[in-house]
């Protein structure tokens, strides 16, 4: 976290020589005390902005051009079956619409474009995160979402896996919940609003293992998604002992998804 060094207390009285020490006190004690106050919250949220690292940007692919399914140690793109696929920016034909990434994969037509995500590799995994990315969707458009709990030292996290939940981000539809395994199964649901066609969305998912009863909750643009009225929940099951999300599979099938964050 980084270090507040506050300035020496500077001599204010010399600039009030007529006025009794009491009252130069009373007046410098406020100020100073909003000026501590202020360079706190700074602090405070400096250290929130650093909390946090890119994953992934697009920033080294070729703007117009399909992007590179190369291998990281974090992550890995593949293509499957015939995707029209490319990387784009606020000048492309189409036009990246999402904001807050200078560039975005767009995917269309047939076949998908996968993503295999291994946020943690050089550390160890975060029993309490998240992971936040920018997407788009046209009409019928669909981005999904693989959440996987893996044994720390797990030589291959993802064939030595337990599937937590899968989310279907669907264009001008609701958000659909597929409880796996680890999330104890069960029937899926739908979480509202519906996404509007060609918006931009900033999805968060967060999860804390070191909870009584560990979970996961869900956030769409600075909002928590609702179920029934009250923000949702999404338990896990207590027989997962791995105490983590250290993995994740994306899937573009139809639609724009521009960076990737995830928690320090």
């Amino acid at each position: 976290m980084a270090r507040s060094t506050l300035s020496p207390r500077p001599r204010i009285e010399a600039s009030f020589p007529s006025l009794p020490k009491c009252a130069i006190s009373q007046m410098i004690t406020p100020a100073l005390g909003r000026l501590v106050f202020g360079m706190m919250i700074l602090v405070f949220t400096s250290g929130l902005a650093r909390a946090e690292r890119v994953l992934l940007d697009w920033s080294e692919q070729t703007v117009n051009e399909p992007p590179a399914f190369l291998t990281a140690p974090a992550w890995k793109i593949s293509l499957r079956g015939e995707a029209k696929t490319k990387i784009v920016d606020a000048k492309s034909d189409p036009a990246n619409p999402l904001p807050d990434s200078p560039l975005a994969l767009v995917v269309s037509e047939k076949g998908y474009v996968a993503l295999s995500l291994q946020p943690f590799f050089e550390q160890d995994p975060s029993i309490k995160g998240w992971i936040e990315l920018d997407l788009a969707l046209p009409e019928k458009g669909l981005i999904g979402i693989a959440l996987i709990s893996s044994p720390p030292d797990s030589p291959a996290p993802q064939s030595d896996s337990t599937t937590l939940y899968t989310l279907h981000f669907r264009g001008d539809d609701t958000t659909l919940v597929i409880p796996g395994v680890g999330g104890g199964g069960g029937e899926r649901f739908t979480l509202p609003p519906r996404l509007l066609p060609g918006e931009p969305q900033k999805v968060r998912i967060a999860w804390d293992f070191e909870a009584d009863q560990p979970f996961i909750t869900l956030r769409l643009n600075g909002e928590p998604l609702l179920r029934r009225s009250e923000p949702v929940v999404l338990k896990i099951d207590p027989t997962v002992q791995d105490t983590n999300i250290n993995s994740l599979i994306i899937f573009v099938y139809s639609g724009y998804l521009g960076k990737i964050v995830v928690s320090e």
